[in-house]
């Protein structure tokens, strides 16, 4: 999730939380969080079923002590009082929190914050039962104990921290704050709060709360490894709990699984993308031993256009899904791949995303490559084979547990349709690596003459990232498009101002991830030195720590709640020419603010351009066509003496992405699913049963 120094983001999509996880990378700051689904006032949380995974195993026995020391045994006193610098995930705020050391082992300490409460206005009355906010002796030692198995598991296949002793703090604000010394350097604080997120402040319009997250800025603040916990409902949220609404087994256990492996990906590659690093936490709760994460994965197949690899490409409602659609694919590498050892293999790659998987699946012997590990993922997730031989299927999931994604149902007297016609969200496009489903079936299909008829393809061949043009409500704007670690920015020519201040005005929405990316408002003399103007909307306080945009502030971020009148005071000591530019600027993941509706466009749009009053025009930019490619499968069920299951590909022209199939070749068939995804996004196309 995120965080102003290095925080957790968190990502509405549904689960930061673990929703139990919910994780982001912001910057160089890696925040890194675990939701859970509050659903409002019944403060429900979707219940995962927690149970033994029989093929994602560990092949080592969890031991070490789990002990907690006594007094005598540590250099510290139980009960002692230290002020920490808490992260606020709504505010991005890291505020003075006076937190109770509780005790340690071997492999971590644990610290309370001393006051665990919600605010006295809270509409839920959640402070109305104390032991709901109280973590007792017992918890800690449980936590302390799991967290040594957790330590000892992962070390093997994720490896251990780097050491770090807390005598390297910085000094912040100009004040040393309380510091966190240790003689054990891989040793990992828990520290244990009531976390100040969404639901926290508005859990009527928050239904995720974060369970845990990591922040690599704060671990480099305080010098320590470092992560966090929320303290809501820890007796009904850890160890076996029963299936009901509320409850949750082992959701604090496998919490600190997940965000100890971001500590550690943190620690081997720090610039991997969030998919494949949500995907590795989410593989070491299993592997840990706390069971499949079905809820999760469900989430996912409710909406299988959600982007395996753009992480938060739906928004952060369905943000659980993100974290599904990652835990799905490593599980399906694990059983089709070589198990534990590859996703091992694959977290100690130097190389991000999906390079990293076709290098990692090469260098084991695999002939294959990204593409087509997902080509045939996308069918295993809708044909959920028994076959344990079978590359459409799992070995360690139950499908009993599971949904069937949901699938569009296509009348082939339609005729052509474009997909935004019929998309979740109409007008939107899908995203890099989403598929959709689209089912063949009934009357119009069994009395289809198809020989007379043939199935067409025309898919948009190329995306345009940067600048664009975007009609918003029957109105066109400048927009910025969208994406992680990117900088996109639209400029004037130059244009003649005398000496003296000019204003420079535009109508403008944005919809940018709070504080961690930016819109910046700049002006130059000559096309290289640019400099940021401010006004009321602008802000310098940065959650982020990508020195490029953080060099470029102040910024607009954040949601604008509508259409805003802009204006920008430009100072000039001498008569020059001028150039102006909008630059858009994001950081490593997520995209757009959570207090936007999902609905709307994420990034900035603007139009309206004048300078002192006179209409002028941005017109330069550096957007580029990025090529795009689909894969479009067909998958059937043929009647016979025996029923037969066919599947096959469709060739498409690479300039064009455009191609037709005879119809005759499905004839016999009792139904037909088309599987279609791109490999760039967003972006839509078109299909349909035609006459030849």
């Amino acid at each position: 999730m995120d965080l102003s120094i290095g925080g957790e983001r968190l990502i509405k999509k549904a689960l930061s939380i673990v929703v139990v996880a919910l994780l982001m990378l912001s910057g160089l700051v890696f925040v890194a969080s675990s939701l859970v689904n509050v659903q409002g006032a019944t403060d429900n949380l979707t219940p995962a079923k927690a149970g033994t995974d029989e093929k994602i195993t560990s092949d080592v026995i969890a031991g070490g002590d789990g002990s907690v020391y006594s007094a005598g045994e540590s250099s510290k006193t139980i009960g002692i009082q230290k002020t920490y610098l808490a992260l606020d995930t709504f505010y991005g705020a890291l505020t003075p929190t006076l937190f109770n050391y509780r005790g340690e082992n071997d492999y971590c300490e644990v610290w309370t914050a001393d006051d665990m409460t919600f605010p006295s206005t809270d509409p839920l009355n959640r402070n109305s039962d104390p032991s709901r906010l109280t973590i007792t002796d017992d918890m800690v030692s449980m936590i302390m104990t799991e967290f040594a198995k957790i330590y000892v598991t992962e070390a093997v296949y994720f490896g251990e921290p780097y050491s770090k002793l807390g005598t390297d703090m910085v000094s912040f604000g100009g004040s040393d704050f309380d510091g966190f010394t240790t003689d054990n350097g891989q040793k990992t604080m828990i520290m244990i709060f009531n976390i100040h997120d969404g639901s926290y402040y508005n859990p009527n319009a928050y239904t995720t709360y974060t369970v845990g997250f990591f922040s690599s800025g704060i671990d480099n603040l305080y010098d320590r490894n470092i992560i966090h916990l929320d303290c809501w409902r820890w007796a009904d949220r850890t160890g076996e709990q029963p299936d009901t609404p509320g409850y949750y087994s082992y959701l604090y256990e496998a919490t600190v699984a997940h965000e100890y492996q971001h500590l550690l990906h943190n620690d081997m590659d720090p610039e991997e993308e969030s998919w494949l690093n949500e995907g590795c936490s989410m593989y070491s709760e299993m592997l840990c031993g706390y069971g499949v994460p079905y809820d999760y994965l469900n989430s996912f197949l409710y909406y299988p256009d959600n982007s395996l690899t753009i992480w938060g490409d739906q928004g952060d409602n369905l943000i659980i899904g993100d974290y599904g659609a990652a835990a799905m694919f490593l599980i399906y590498l694990n059983d089709k791949y070589g198990g534990s050892s590859t996703i091992s293999t694959l977290a100690h790659s130097k190389l991000t995303s999906t390079d990293s998987v076709t290098y990692v699946l090469r260098s084991l012997g695999y002939r294959t490559t990204f593409t087509d590990v997902f080509k045939n993922w996308r069918l295993a997730n809708i044909l959920q084979s028994t076959v344990a031989s079978s590359k459409y299927g799992y070995t360690s999931l139950d499908y009993s547990e599971m949904v069937q994604p949901y699938t569009y149902n296509y009348d082939v007297s339609w005729g052509m349709v474009d997909r935004t016609e019929v998309a979740y969200v109409a007008g939107y496009g899908i995203d890099d690596y989403g598929t959709d489903y689209f089912l063949m079936s009934g009357d119009s299909w069994n009395n289809l003459k198809k020989s007379q008829y043939k199935f067409v393809f025309d898919g948009q061949d190329s995306v345009l990232t940067g600048w664009q043009t975007l009609n918003v409500g029957g109105v066109d704007y400048a927009w910025s498009g969208y994406g992680d670690m990117k900088e996109f920015w639209l400029m004037s020519d130059a244009m003649a101002l005398d000496a003296g201040t000019h204003i420079f005005s535009f109508d403008s929405i944005w919809n940018i991830e709070d504080n961690w990316d930016y819109g910046f408002v700049q002006y130059s003399t000559d096309g290289v030195t640019w400099t940021s103007m401010s006004n009321a909307y602008t802000s310098s306080s940065p959650m982020t720590e990508v020195p490029e945009i953080i060099a470029n502030l102040p910024g607009i971020t954040g949601y604008s709640f509508g259409e805003v009148a802009l204006s920008f005071d430009l100072t000039l000591a001498e008569s020059s020419n001028v150039y102006i530019r909008l630059l858009y600027m994001t950081d490593q993941a997520t995209n757009g603010s959570p207090d936007a509706d999902p609905s709307e466009a994420v990034g900035w749009l603007a139009r309206n351009f004048a300078m002192d009053g006179n209409p002028m025009s941005l017109t330069t930019s550096n957007s580029e066509a990025e090529d795009n490619d689909y894969l479009v499968t067909f998958y059937g069920e043929v009647v016979g003496a025996r029923q037969v299951v066919k599947i096959r590909d469709m060739t498409l022209r690479d300039a064009t992405e455009t191609g037709s199939i005879p119809m005759s070749i499905f004839s016999g068939y009792s139904w037909l699913l088309v599987v279609i995804s791109p490999t760039n996004g967003p972006c839509t196309y078109e299909f349909g049963v035609v006459h030849k």
